[in-house]
């Protein structure tokens, strides 16, 4: 087993809520990236369908005909034969009055100037009198920072930009402190050494890490006197939940020693019981203990 997942909790360090690998972090991946994809499909598929209806009535089709075969409504295509060129993705309810509308100009100032917290741009605007709902400033916002790029400070590091950077779990930060370096591409080295280099403690858990890992790995008599020794260490760094897991092991010290000196192992066993549990479930309700115990021992 990995040694960070024996910990049975997270470093405090990998913490994707924090920026303290110098890496992208999870708190950065907000949701623009995704709803500028999602816009860019969306205004292609209004073009084609604009390009579409222009193209059917140069053909000689009417309004009617056109709506029938696009499935539309007649007042839309007629909407879209005004148009003399595609003016994007309308907007719902666009001309309808919003409680919003009068605090638009001040939230995108604001916005400009750093102020990228949504909920105190909510309360700044209700003391100037708003009495709307957070998620109109939120959709406000969402299609502002989308569409107009005015409305984003060009002087903070682009968000939209980090997300073509492919992030590893936590999951899978703990696997690569736990397992071993040289099994590790490129970039998930590059990723460790950069936490390594930003956090001491992770360079200590990593060391406690590859030393456990060796202790189970090279079996032998004096394995149990080096256990000894590590426990005694991990119990010295300060670090709690590196001494919690020492703690663990010291309670259950002897079937450690068992598993590190002596050559037989259980897997056997636990490979029978999960078989068993698997063929149980399998036919679940439809038989006996006659027919499991025969697609156990014969092992259907």
């Amino acid at each position: 087993a990995d040694f960070c997942l024996l910990f049975g909790a997270q470093h405090p360090c990998i913490n994707y809520r924090q920026s303290t690998f110098g890496a992208p972090t999870r708190r950065q991946y907000v949701a623009q990236p995704k709803f500028l994809r999602e816009q860019q499909t969306r205004e292609q598929r209004y073009r084609e369908r604009y390009e579409q209806v222009h193209q059917l009535h140069k053909q000689g089709a009417s309004i009617r005909e056109i709506a029938k075969h696009m499935h539309l409504n007649r007042a839309t295509i007629a909407k879209i034969l005004n148009a003399t060129e595609f003016s994007g993705i309308p907007h719902r309810g666009a001309g309808a009055k919003s409680p919003l509308n009068p605090y638009k100009d001040y939230l995108r100032q604001r916005w400009n100037d750093g102020q990228h917290n949504i909920k105190a741009l909510q309360q700044e605007i209700q003391t100037q009198g708003y009495s709307g709902q957070y998620a109109s400033i939120w959709s406000f916002i969402r299609q502002m920072t989308a569409q107009d790029t005015t409305a984003v400070d060009t002087t903070a590091k682009p968000i939209a930009k980090v997300s073509v950077v492919d992030v590893p779990s936590i999951f899978q930060a703990t696997k690569w402190l736990g397992g071993r370096t040289d099994d590790l591409s490129q970039t998930q080295q590059s990723y460790l050494q950069q936490w390594l280099q930003n956090q001491p403690s992770l360079q200590v858990v990593k060391a406690f890490a590859d030393q456990f890992s060796t202790l189970l790995r090279d079996r032998g008599a004096a394995q149990a006197e080096k256990l000894s020794l590590w426990l005694s260490d991990a119990q010295a760094t300060g670090i709690s939940k590196l001494q919690s897991f020492a703690k663990g092991i010291s309670q259950d010290r002897v079937a450690v020693e068992n598993a590190m000196t002596l050559p037989w192992s259980n897997g056997q066993t636990e490979g029978q019981v999960n078989r068993l549990k698997l063929v149980k479930r399998q036919m679940y309700g439809r038989a006996k203990f006659d027919l499991l115990r025969i697609r156990v021992m014969n092992k259907i």
